[in-house]
C-alpha cells in the first residue's frame, strides 16, 4: 500500500479504519465463503487467529488445528494455508505496483507490461550486458593531471553505470572520476547544463 501513498499519515489513517471495519466485520454473521475470503487481507487472518485462540480457551478445549470449534468458522489449517497463499499473492501485487509506481526518481511501466513481450526479453539483454567484460580503455580513470594531484583523495568512482532494463536504456555508461579534498569539481552534461543534480550519484 505504501506505493500508492506518498504521505505516510494518509496511509497510517487509512490502515487504522481498514482496521476497525474489519474488525466489525468479524462480529457479523457472515457465510463460511465469505470469511474465507476475508482471511486474504492479514489484518483480518490476525484478528481471526487471536478471537480463534481467546474461544479455545474460555471453553478449556485443547487446540486443535483441522477441528472447527464452531461450525461456521473455518478451521485454523484453512487459515494457515490462506496465510501461506496470500504472501505470494501479496508478493506479486507488491512486484506489479512497484513498477507502476516506482517513486520519485523511477521510471513507471504501462499497467499491461506482464503481458508484453520486450519486457522479458529485456532481462536477457541486461543479463548479456552487465556480464559483458570491460576493457582497460573503460576502466580508465581520469588524466594525469588529477593523478598527480598531492591532495587527499576522499571520493573514487570507477566506470558508473545506470541502466533500465524495462525501457532498454542506458542514462549513464562507464563515467569515472575522483573528488579530491579542498578541490572544487564540477560534472558537466553534453550541453554544458549541470550533469550531478540531473543523475544524483550519491543515489545511483
Amino acid at each position: 500500500m505504501a506505493q500508492l501513498f506518498n504521505s505516510f499519515t494518509r496511509l497510517f489513517l487509512l490502515s487504522i479504519i481498514k482496521w476497525f471495519i474489519l474488525l466489525r466485520l468479524y462480529y457479523e454473521n457472515l457465510s463460511y465463503i465469505y470469511q474465507i475470503i476475508l482471511c486474504f487481507n492479514p489484518y483480518y487472518s490476525l484478528i481471526y487467529i487471536l478471537r480463534y485462540l481467546f474461544h479455545y480457551e474460555r471453553t478449556m478445549i485443547c487446540l486443535n488445528l483441522n477441528k472447527k470449534l464452531y461450525q461456521f468458522l473455518p478451521s485454523l489449517s484453512i487459515i494457515f494455508i490462506i496465510i501461506i497463499l496470500s504472501i505470494y499473492i501479496y508478493w506479486i501485487l507488491i512486484w506489479y505496483f512497484e513498477k507502476i509506481y516506482p517513486g520519485k526518481y523511477g521510471i513507471g511501466l504501462s499497467w499491461n507490461f506482464p503481458f508484453s513481450i520486450e519486457y522479458w526479453k529485456s532481462f536477457k539483454k541486461q543479463s548479456i550486458l552487465l556480464n559483458r567484460k570491460m576493457s582497460d580503455d573503460t576502466l580508465e580513470s581520469i588524466s594525469d593531471e588529477f593523478q598527480d594531484n598531492n591532495s587527499d583523495l576522499i571520493v573514487q568512482v570507477e566506470s558508473i553505470r545506470k541502466y533500465f532494463p524495462q525501457t532498454n536504456r542506458t542514462v549513464i555508461n562507464n563515467i569515472s572520476f575522483y573528488l579530491y579534498r579542498n578541490q572544487i569539481t564540477a560534472l558537466l552534461g553534453h550541453n554544458g547544463a549541470d550533469f550531478l543534480p540531473k543523475y544524483q550519484y550519491d543515489g545511483v
